[in-house]
């Protein structure tokens, strides 16, 4: 439920779907690797987070000329977040 009611908040503020799949096959990858990318993953989810905190706050303070530019380059990134996720999850599920 709570997938759900996140994807429906993000399109009623960005009029964007979040992505809902992994487009990327693991099966390929050895043991090893899957925890290498799952690792780097996690690091750039981190990374990503903060991006997006930060543009939140600059989105709040910036002026109209700039908040389509800023508003655009949040949706990318937490698109970009939530693919990483999704990412995750799906070595988690290798991996276990």
């Amino acid at each position: 439920m709570n997938n759900a009611n996140e994807t429906l908040n993000h399109y009623r503020k960005f009029k964007r779907v979040l992505p809902q799949k992994n487009t990327i096959d693991f099966s390929k990858l050895s043991q090893a690797e899957m925890i290498q990318q799952r690792n780097r993953l996690r690091s750039n989810i981190s990374n990503r987070q903060r991006t997006v905190k930060k543009l939140q706050k600059e989105l709040e303070n910036a002026a109209d000329k700039d908040k389509v530019r800023l508003s655009s380059k949040l949706t990318q990134k937490i698109e970009q977040l939530k693919n990483f996720k999704l990412q995750v999850a799906e070595l988690d599920r290798f991996i276990a």
